[in-house]
């Protein structure tokens, strides 16, 4: 029950990122706070009944946490793209959640070499956010860290967020049956997003762990957005098969987080991009101008010249990991395409919208942008294994 509740409260959090979300939260408050009774209810005061029955949370959680998308929300994000005040100069802040390990070739390497060509009227900065990077102001679980980073987005610090959440618990890959092997089990289906019956309490710890850190990570995104910076999200296409999980089924996504403005999903192959595996990707844009700015940058930056992978990336290799770890970090090509896409988006917003007055970093959010930024320049040469595989 208690993973139900934490969902609950993750979801109503990222409501009341809409300010109708706040209204239609009061609202319901005020519906809830006078129940009267009535003349059966005092006719029955002393009447024995039935004990309540203990409900299942796990086959109700569709319909536990159906209350919460009762209402529409509209979401009406600022325009103008947001700037801070960083080494005594105006700035574009990008933040990439959940970066995994610096290294050349990675999206940050390709800020480097690229920003002065494709966004020259500002200079940029990105702050790599992962325990990869760092293990205290890398963390983006809930805690003093993730507010932290999340009041500066909220505060119009961040004109744009890269992220993609882990992914190890809603992977279709765990529903891959292995020969003469074992393999992690699946987690989650379509109809039950949230936990399946009969799972370790390690498991359910996954689970829990991986919802909040994708929650976290919208909340992140809604807030830059609601502040008038753009966000791209990477995850996992969705899978053929219509019973298993996929981040872009959940109700939170496709009724809050695709009514954002220029919200727009892209499809791509990651072995275009130079991947060991096919790796069908979504990568999905908010606040980057029309959706041809993102999709240009993305279908310019594939490889067509190269071969399609015809093994899939099952079972154990001969180090004993699975090999689906070698897909786990983005392809350089791949990131050098995100990065485009996401200056182009900017640049494209930055003309037609304008720039908002500079943001004034406090002494908290300078030292924490300051530290990060010193963290995100150190290349990192071991890999950051998901938690099933580092056990």
């Amino acid at each position: 029950m208690d993973l139900f509740l934490h969902i609950d409260k993750a979801l109503r959090e990222l409501l009341i990122e809409s300010h109708i979300g706040q209204l239609i939260c009061w609202r319901r408050r005020m519906d809830e706070a006078y129940q009267p009774i009535t003349v059966n209810d005092k006719l029955n005061k002393h009447s024995h009944c039935e004990l309540e029955p203990i409900p299942d949370p796990c086959s109700l959680q569709m319909r536990l946490l159906l209350p919460v998308f009762e209402d529409k929300v509209c979401f009406t994000p600022s325009i103008k793209v947001p700037l801070i005040l960083f080494e005594g100069r105006p700035t574009i802040l990008i933040i990439h959640l959940f970066s995994g390990r610096r290294r050349v070739g990675d999206c940050h390497w390709w800020l480097e070499h690229l920003s002065a060509k494709l966004l020259p009227e500002y200079p940029v900065k990105m702050i790599a956010v992962d325990t990869a990077i760092d293990p205290v102001f890398g963390d983006l679980s809930s805690g003093a860290n993730f507010d932290l980073i999340l009041g500066m987005a909220k505060g119009g610090a961040i004109a744009a967020s890269l992220t993609g959440p882990p992914c190890e618990t809603f992977s279709a890959a765990r529903n891959i049956k292995l020969e003469n092997a074992s393999g992690p089990r699946p987690l989650r289906t379509r109809e039950a997003p949230w936990c399946l019956h009969n799972r370790t309490p390690r498991e359910l710890r996954q689970v829990d762990t991986g919802t909040e850190l994708m929650f976290n990570s919208l909340q992140v995104e809604v807030s830059v957005a609601q502040a008038g910076g753009g966000s791209l999200m990477e995850h996992p296409a969705e899978p053929q098969a219509d019973e298993k999980v996929s981040v872009w089924r959940l109700q939170c996504h496709t009724d809050w987080c695709m009514r954002i403005r220029e919200a727009c999903q892209h499809r791509v192959d990651q072995w275009l991009y130079g991947a060991v595996g096919v790796k069908p990707t979504t990568l999905r844009a908010l606040h980057l101008g029309p959706p041809e700015v993102v999709g240009r940058a993305l279908i310019d930056g594939a490889e067509p010249w190269r071969t399609r992978p015809t093994c899939g990336l099952r079972g154990r290799g001969s180090d004993g990991h699975f090999l689906t770890a070698r897909a786990k970090e983005y392809p350089s090509a791949l990131c050098r395409s995100i990065l485009v896409a996401v200056l182009k988006g900017l640049r494209h917003r930055i003309h037609r919208d304008g720039v908002a007055d500079f943001f004034s970093p406090d002494h908290a959010q300078l030292n924490w942008l300051t530290h990060m930024c010193s963290q995100s320049e150190a290349f990192t040469l071991q890999s950051y294994l998901p938690d099933y595989q580092r056990s």
